[in-house]
């Protein structure tokens, strides 16, 4: 049975199977014949031959990622600044100081004062009382101290000899008493006369000064306080001692001139009555051997009265000899004392008077301690943070270390004595807010 044209009819199932199963042979068959080429192919070529066309792949490969990449990238950039382009200055510090450095050692300083001052004041004030201190930064204490001895040995020693040679009324014993002061006086002016130099040189740097400043400051709270070469002369002591020996001396000149007159005055006596006792002593050899007791008795008294005058002459001439031999060393002792040495900043009497307290008391005051400061040196440790888009940030630590001690100057025992060591902090925004922290130290 027909439904129409040959071309509408529909095919046997079996030919379109057979058909599907002959084109499914056809690309089996061009598969299995292309895998044998390949295969074929892949013998026919050598492993480095393969190895090189494996490399010459995978290199196209890579040159076609890397392409790829960088077009993604430039097209990202251009989107996105490059901030590699932008020029940052580095922070520059000029000079060889650290940042704010004279103030970080100052204040390093005041630490370190602070300390040593706790400690002094500790050692000093027991008695409930202001001790008096003296502050120096110089250590040779000796020298000064030794200045006010000699000038208050000598002193002592022309004063009690010039009260010795003037005395308060003419007696039999003068001439003993002067006699024993010209034995007294004359040994003990031998050094005296001796010229001296005290040759000593030192150097105060500034550290030393801000050391001595910085203590003297912090003890003033609780202490009386003199700095050594920043102080007035007392006007008393060595000073009032000395105008009294100048009055003495100048009564001793006066004494020599009236010795003087004596000696005058009884050597032209002495002229007279020898004179005299010559004429009486002819007219005793006229009498033939029989003089009168009259004329024996003037020859008697005459006699009497010329050694008597011989005598006071004698005794005039010694008296005027050893106080002018007196007044001749006190006025080279003033002019030793009152004389500054080569290298030396003061005399000896300025130098004793200042340092008399050290050993009595000058105007009703008297040094209860002496303190000694040296500056022991320190260093500034300097850190700078670069940071971007922000200020720089700086951090300084300063350390300064200070050397102490006191003694007592009755005993010279040593009170207290160490090394102290200040230590602060400085950090914060270069050229902006900074914060200062004050570190303690063991």
């Amino acid at each position: 049975m027909t439904t129409g044209g040959v071309g509408n009819q529909a095919k046997d199932p079996r030919i379109v199977a057979a058909e599907v199963q002959q084109a499914e042979a056809a690309a089996l068959k061009a598969a299995t014949e292309a895998a044998a080429a390949q295969r074929q192919e892949r013998e026919a070529m050598s492993e480095a031959a393969l190895a090189q066309r494996e490399a010459e792949r995978r290199k196209a490969v890579a040159e076609a990622d890397k392409a790829v990449s960088d077009a993604r990238q430039t097209q990202i950039a251009s989107l996105i600044p490059d901030f590699s382009k932008v020029s940052v200055p580095a922070a520059k510090i000029e000079g060889d100081q650290a940042v704010r450095g004279n103030d970080l050692a100052r204040h390093a300083l005041r630490g370190a004062a602070s300390k040593a001052a706790d400690q002094i004041k500790n050692a000093v004030s027991g008695s409930g009382l202001r001790p008096l201190v003296l502050v120096t930064s110089d250590q040779d204490l000796a020298t000064a101290d030794g200045a006010y001895v000699e000038v208050d040995a000598g002193l002592t020693h022309l004063t009690e000899s010039a009260e010795s040679l003037l005395p308060v009324a003419q007696g039999a014993d003068f001439g003993i008493t002067l006699a024993a002061a010209a034995a007294y006086v004359l040994p003990g002016l031998l050094s005296m006369l001796a010229p001296r130099q005290t040759l000593s040189s030192r150097s105060i740097a500034d550290d030393d000064t801000a050391a001595v400043a910085a203590i003297s400051g912090a003890l003033i709270d609780q202490c009386d306080v003199h700095i050594d070469d920043f102080r007035l002369v007392p006007a008393a002591g060595l000073l009032e001692r000395e105008r009294y020996l100048r009055q003495r001396r100048n009564l001793l000149a006066q004494y020599k001139l009236s010795q003087d007159r004596v000696r005058i005055d009884g050597e032209t006596r002495r002229a007279e009555l020898a004179e005299r006792l010559t004429a009486l002593n002819k007219q005793k050899d006229a009498s033939n051997g029989a003089p009168t007791q009259g004329l024996l008795a003037e020859i008697a008294e005459v006699t009497a009265a010329r050694d008597s005058v011989t005598a006071e002459v004698s005794l005039a001439s010694v008296t005027a000899d050893t106080v002018n031999a007196l007044v001749t060393a006190i006025d080279a002792f003033f002019i030793a004392i009152h004389t500054t040495a080569a290298g030396a900043k003061r005399s000896a009497f300025v130098s004793g008077a200042l340092h008399e307290a050290l050993r009595v008391a000058v105007d009703g005051k008297k040094f209860d301690a002496v303190v000694y400061v040296k500056s022991a040196g320190g260093s500034v440790d300097q850190r700078i943070e670069e940071l971007f888009l922000r200020k720089d940030r700086i951090e300084s630590t300063a350390s300064v270390s200070v050397s102490y001690w006191a003694i007592n100057p009755a005993t010279s025992n040593v009170l207290v004595s160490g090394v102290e060591t200040g230590t602060v902090r400085l950090s914060g925004e270069l050229g902006g807010d900074v914060t200062l922290t004050y570190i303690e130290s063991p």
